[in-house]
């Protein structure tokens, strides 16, 4: 199962990483161009358990009829993603407004909070989203998605909880333009999000949803000393209660 995992994780890079060569350069690199979204990652996951079902069922087999206990698909599933969302994938998120967050999701979320709480200041910057060489349509030559401009510094100014949905506001320096999410609903009756930048607001604030926002942060700065969490109180040893 070890094996399983890995070979997965190589397959969800072929599939979500691309090469590229630079125009100055021979040597290709790779980026990332799209977020990978846990659900994209059980999709994987199914699809190769589901290639190989024949050998993985026969093992198993061998393992109960060993008497080396008894062990499902759903099982065999739930192992490789775990194994991956504590590994190499151990930073992916939910898709946005799916109301669904993992501990890290959480645990960013509550960082945030904490210090916008104790006042102290939380900027963040974004990644790149095209390959070095490869022009944006930006008007200052920059490229944009889903609302953010690539490797821009942003201030985290509050957080938000609303319909299921966590939600972080951010305060774009150039003063320009908000977010707005738009509900599309499938063929098959699932419902996504799409989001863009429209104008409207000219300090430049807006929400946005926490799994996109952090499948489009490269990093988190907080400018000062978060207080140590409070430890829980210890009952006291004897007396009357």
């Amino acid at each position: 199962l070890e094996l399983l995992a890995k070979d997965i994780h190589a397959n969800l890079q072929q599939k979500f990483v691309k090469e590229y060569t630079p125009k100055k350069s021979k040597e290709k690199s790779s980026y990332i161009p799209s977020p990978i979204y846990i659900e994209d990652i059980e999709e994987t996951i199914e699809a190769e358990l589901a290639k190989q079902a024949p050998i993985l069922k026969a093992m198993l087999e061998g393992y109960r009829n060993a008497g080396m206990g008894d062990c499902t698909m759903q099982q065999v599933k739930e192992f490789v993603l775990n194994k991956l969302l504590t590994g190499a994938c151990k930073t992916a998120v939910h898709r946005p407004m799916s109301g669904k967050y993992t501990d890290f999701a959480v645990e960013q979320y509550e960082k945030i909070q904490q210090a916008l709480d104790h006042g102290l200041p939380v900027n963040i910057g974004t990644k790149r989203f095209l390959p070095e060489g490869m022009k944006a349509s930006g008007k200052n030559g920059e490229s944009e998605q889903g609302g953010l401009v690539e490797n821009h510094a942003y201030s985290v100014v509050g957080v938000m909880e609303k319909d299921g949905n966590r939600f972080v506001k951010l305060r774009n320096p150039w003063a320009e333009g908000v977010l707005q999410y738009t509900k599309v609903t499938q063929p098959d009756g699932s419902v996504s999000y799409t989001s863009r930048k429209i104008s409207g607001d000219t300090r430049g604030m807006f929400y946005m949803e926490l799994n996109d926002f952090l499948s489009k942060v490269s990093h988190l700065d907080i400018n000062g000393k978060l207080p140590p969490a409070p430890q829980p109180q210890q009952a006291q040893q004897g007396g009357n209660p």
